[in-house]
């Protein structure tokens, strides 16, 4: 996840250095496994999508179609595309969790 934000902070700070972003881009995704995806939470979500959305902006939009799918896929294995109609969450809540896409037990 680091390696993914670094990547994004240098991308934005300056486009031409394609060198660093390159490079913690790859960082990021050495750093992936199958034991990675076998344990799905709100962070790798996160993590992915903005993989993802890096993959776009460096003109690789095969691999920022695959991050995004398994961003989409995790998130719908961790229920987060679910609202429950008997949880016992104020109004509040509810609406925090659908702007934020946060599971009710994790706010």
């Amino acid at each position: 996840m680091v390696n993914v934000v670094l990547a994004i902070g240098a991308f934005c700070h300056a486009p031409d250095m394609t060198h660093i972003v390159d490079h913690f881009m790859e960082k990021a995704v050495s750093q992936l496994g199958v034991e990675t995806l076998e344990c799905g939470n709100l962070t790798l979500v996160q993590a992915f999508t903005l993989l993802s959305n890096l993959a776009q902006k460096r003109n690789k939009p095969n691999a920022g179609s695959v991050y995004l799918g398994i961003a989409v896929r995790m998130a719908v294995g961790l229920g987060l595309h679910r609202e429950l109609p008997l949880w016992e969450i104020s109004p509040f809540e509810r609406e925090v969790r659908r702007v934020n896409g946060v599971p009710s037990q994790m706010t």
